[in-house]
């Protein structure tokens, strides 16, 4: 209860604007959240303290997704959102937000507060020091050696003994680009929507298929009668994601989609 006690006063006193909290060690959420725990305990529980502070004030990036369903927070992470995944002494926020908001109860929210203790960490770069072979594929070896000492590092720390370098398979590239003609600023949002609306209705009467991708979801939804279109959010279950993309192909149609999918 100590803990829940100091987190949601962290995040009562930031939405009120008293900020930052003065003499905050003093303060008896803090200290009666030091009290409940071992001496030894103490210094690893006031740097999350401290992650705590840091954290309130940019809870939101990255952006997080409310599944109002089952009261969870995930992320996107590729094109899928994560509800697995959360963020040390930062989700904890996003969950007191969603119920200040009433997108999420409070009976939701309570499995969620509390304070996330880092018990250790380990670094992917040292793991294949481990290995007994490392075979590299990568399309830009040749400019990566070409920043400073990265071919001694492979060498020396990674045991890597040659280097291959392979003709691209995809030849020339064709592309067109012409900014004048391809890129449009619009000085309204009225304006950037009708661009998109005439632009979508000369493709789809020439037969072609029309995919529109916008930032995020909240875009999207500003795309006028979007309801009526096929449209594809990272919140779509994965097993009629696939569907979904494969009708996006046909002649005619139009599709809305988030980023995520670019």
């Amino acid at each position: 209860p100590e803990a829940v006690a100091l987190v949601r006063f962290i995040f009562e006193e930031y939405k009120a604007g008293r900020w930052p909290i003065s003499k905050f060690t003093e303060n008896e959420h803090f200290t009666r959240f030091l009290d409940k725990s071992p001496p030894e305990m103490h210094g690893a529980l006031m740097g999350c303290a401290s992650a705590l502070l840091r954290n309130i004030e940019d809870w939101s990036k990255p952006e997080p997704v409310v599944d109002e369903q089952t009261g969870r927070i995930g992320y996107k992470m590729h094109e899928v959102v994560n509800f697995d995944m959360s963020y040390s002494n930062k989700t904890v926020f996003a969950y007191l937000a969603n119920e200040m908001e009433g997108k999420l109860s409070s009976k939701q929210v309570a499995d969620h507060i509390g304070v996330d203790l880092t018990c250790g960490r380990f670094s992917f770069a040292e793991l294949p020091k481990e290995y007994r072979c490392i075979l590299g594929v990568t399309g830009t070896l040749k400019e990566l050696l070409e920043i400073g000492d990265i071919e001694k590092m492979l060498q020396d720390e990674y045991a890597f003994k040659h280097f291959t370098f392979t003709p691209s398979i995809f030849g020339e590239r064709n592309l067109t680009f012409k900014p004048g003609e391809h890129i449009h600023v619009p000085d309204s949002e009225a304006t950037w929507l009708a661009k998109i609306e005439h632009l979508v209705e000369m493709e789809r009467k020439a037969g072609n298929a029309v995919l529109i991708f916008f930032k995020n979801e909240a875009e999207l939804r500003k795309y006028p009668n979007w309801n009526l279109h096929e449209f594809l959010t990272e919140r779509l279950e994965a097993v009629r994601r696939e569907g979904y993309i494969r009708a996006a192909t046909a002649a005619g149609r139009v599709t809305l989609l988030t980023r995520a999918f670019g």
